[in-house]
């Protein structure tokens, strides 16, 4: 992992726990708005595994503190838990995806990604806030890609592919914290509660046990001799490159 690399996503924790220095209004402010980034991916992974299993979306709203939410009508016990587990889940995948990219050199791959996400999120969107952040963060990266130059690319792409990293990381342990202190209102875990036989806790532990993975995996990747075990790591690695 380059030094640039690990600097931004030492920021993306920054970011991601900026909420919480409200005597800086300013950086809160900037943090709300950056860290729509890794709401769109989890709001994403809902409306995406939604149309994946044949269901119908409705609507999406990001919103300016964060926030965000998709409404889908979803038939069947099987399709509504797969529909509300994407949440916490594919984030973390999605930003092991991106760091793998980066670590190849693809960071043109990553804005491609991002503009991807972006695109089949747009088609769902149903807020102002919403409409206006989506394509804005469309433009700036279709802008970014087509005329800046690659060092700026690359920089772009590791920057956000942080701000995801640290939103999937916390987000799966802020939803544990919210599970345990308030399971009647810890959202996807809660969701998860009333379709299962297990209770919120549990839900909310499995997400964190993904994001610590996560949170493990990019230096090990980097790092560590650990995936050379895993079957086709070498050549994934080669496919990338």
């Amino acid at each position: 992992m380059s030094i640039p690399l690990i600097i931004y996503t030492l920021i993306g924790f920054i970011v991601a726990l900026g909420y919480l220095i409200n005597k800086y209004p300013a950086l809160v402010f900037v943090g709300q708005i950056i860290n729509l980034a890794y709401t769109l991916v989890h709001e994403f992974a809902h409306a995406f595994v939604a149309v994946l299993v044949e269901q119908r979306v409705a609507e999406m709203r990001l919103n300016f503190d964060t926030s965000g939410h998709v409404v889908s009508y979803v038939k069947g016990k099987r399709d509504g838990l797969l529909v509300t587990f994407a949440g916490y889940t594919l984030p973390c995948v999605i930003s092991l995806v991106l760091y793998m990219l980066l670590e190849a050199g693809r960071a043109s791959f990553v804005l491609f990604i991002l503009i991807a996400i972006a695109g089949f999120s747009f088609i769902f969107i149903r807020n102002w806030y919403g409409f206006f952040w989506i394509v804005g963060f469309i433009a700036l990266l279709v802008t970014a890609y087509l005329y800046t130059t690659p060092t700026v690319v690359a920089h772009m792409a590791m920057f956000l592919s942080a701000v995801i990293f640290a939103g999937s990381v916390y987000g799966g342990w802020r939803i544990f914290i919210y599970s345990m202190k308030h399971p009647e209102d810890a959202g996807d875990a809660t969701n998860l509660a009333e379709r299962t036989f297990f209770p919120a806790q549990v839900w909310g532990f499995i997400f964190f046990m993904f994001s610590a993975i996560t949170f493990v995996a990019v230096p090990f990747y980097f790092y560590g001799s650990v995936f050379m075990d895993v079957p086709y790591m070498e050549e994934i690695k080669l496919l990338l490159r």
